[in-house]
This record gives C-alpha cells, sequence and structure tokens, in this order.
C-alpha cells in the first residue's frame, strides 16, 4: 500500500494529514497514472520556489513547537534597547542575550522552576535591536530585574493553545531579512533544550479512504472542533502527489 494517515499532535492541536507515499510500495510497483494518485511531478523548482517553501516548512515546525510548550498566560516578551545603550557589534548582541538567559534561569530557579524558552533577535525598520522572547509563566517582576538596558513590553498568550498566528510573527523577519537574521540567530529562532516535540503517529490506509476527502473524528477527538480554513486538498507543489489535510483543536 501508498496511502498513508499522519497524525501530528501539538499540545491541543492534531493535524490530520492523508496522502500518498512511495515508501510504502514494494520495489519497482509505484503507481504509473497520474490520474489515480499524482500528476506529473514539476522538473525544474525555481529557487524562489524552494525558498517559499522552505519558509512554510519553518513557520509550520515553530507554529508545532509553540503548540507543544505554551499555553494562555504565558508571555511574548519584547526585549528592546534605550539607543544610548544599543549594542555596537552582532557579538555584543549575543553576549547581551548570554547574560539575560543566565540572569532568567537563575531568577526561574529560585522560584522553582525550569525556563522554557523561544528567542527571536531583530533589527526594527530604525535600526532598534530587540528581542523577542516566548516563555513560561513567572513573576512577571523578573524580567526588569533582569534587563537593565532599555524596555520591556509583556503580552499573554490566549487560551486557545494555538499559536500559528504568533509563530508567523514571530518569523516574518526572516522572511525579509534573511541574511540578517542568520547573523542575529544562527537559525530562525533559538530556543531552550528542553522543549517537548510534536507526537507524530503513521499509518497506512486503505485507497478508499484515501481519496474519500471528509474530515472524520474518532471518539478520542469528540472533544476537538474543526479549525476555519484548515481544510485543503490537492497536489503537492513538488512531489506532485496527491494529499488531503485538516486542523482539529482540543476545546477547553
Amino acid at each position: 500500500m501508498a496511502y498513508v494517515k499522519k497524525t501530528i499532535i501539538s499540545g491541543r492541536v492534531v493535524e490530520i494529514v492523508k496522502k500518498y507515499d512511495r515508501r510504502y510500495f514494494p520495489k519497482g510497483k509505484h503507481a504509473k497514472f497520474k490520474n489515480d494518485v499524482c500528476r506529473q511531478p514539476k522538473q525544474n523548482v525555481t529557487t524562489e520556489q524552494q525558498e517559499k517553501v522552505n519558509y512554510r516548512q519553518k513557520e509550520l515546525k515553530l507554529t508545532r513547537l509553540l503548540n507543544c510548550n505554551f499555553t494562555g498566560g504565558d508571555f511574548h516578551i519584547v526585549f528592546s534597547y534605550r539607543e544610548d545603550l544599543r549594542p555596537n557589534s552582532i557579538e555584543e548582541l549575543k553576549d547581551d542575550k548570554k547574560k539575560l538567559l543566565r540572569k532568567l534561569r537563575t531568577e526561574y530557579k529560585k522560584q522553582g522552576k525550569e525556563l522554557k524558552y523561544i528567542c527571536v533577535a531583530e533589527i526594527g525598520k530604525r535600526k532598534a535591536l530587540h528581542f523577542h522572547f516566548v516563555v513560561n509563566q513567572i513573576d512577571t517582576s523578573i524580567f526588569q530585574k533582569c534587563w537593565t538596558k532599555g524596555f520591556i513590553k509583556i503580552s499573554l498568550l490566549d487560551n486557545t493553545g494555538q499559536y500559528k498566528d504568533l509563530a508567523s510573527y514571530l518569523i516574518k523577519y526572516t522572511k525579509t531579512n534573511k541574511e540578517e537574521a542568520k547573523q542575529l540567530n544562527g537559525a530562525a529562532w533559538n530556543s531552550s533544550k528542553n522543549l517537548e516535540k510534536p507526537i507524530v503517529k503513521e499509518e497506512v490506509i486503505t485507497k478508499s479512504e484515501f481519496f474519500k476527502e471528509e474530515v472524520t473524528q474518532s471518539k478520542r477527538y469528540k472533544n476537538y472542533y474543526l479549525e476555519k480554513d484548515s481544510v485543503h486538498s490537492g497536489f503537492d507543489e513538488f512531489t506532485g502527489y496527491k494529499f488531503f489535510k485538516y486542523t482539529l483543536v482540543r476545546l477547553n
């Protein structure tokens, strides 16, 4: 068989993806007719197309990471600099971030907690350097104690459990300032090593189930709702293979 259903569980969010997968066909037995499971794959992939796909994958990965590790009441914090205290180099900026993280870990430990974070460093439109942090709950008074070089803006995460909009906001700098973002962060973002990863389950399904493009919720997901605009079907733009997907979110 070559039809699979993948279930990705990220906190309260469950993604269901049905797709064709060549790995499950015996050697030499792949489907030959595009009207069965796929169209002809594109042969010439442009750099721009590949970059768009890579960006979407990064955004999806960050969304899942946020959904797995943070919840309502956790914080999105912006640490910014006073103009006269802005770092003179990227190395100085990185050193400031290390010092900030060291102080945060110490304060969390004092309260019997372990710091969990995702961080993105950015340069604003007026060359204003700042950090975006998503962190787990703690007494907010510690943040001013840990950051003395400027201003702090604190926002509470909502209780939806679905933080794709936050992920999009955090990663947008990478999309428009790829090289600067690489210099500042080394990657699209930095995170603590204690973050949980999504649970991925994969099962082989029948051809008839694969082509049945309808949302199905087992008893396991009876307390979930279908996320608006999450139902999509079509063909993968690079592999050419058919897919059908939707997202469920657990109710409070």
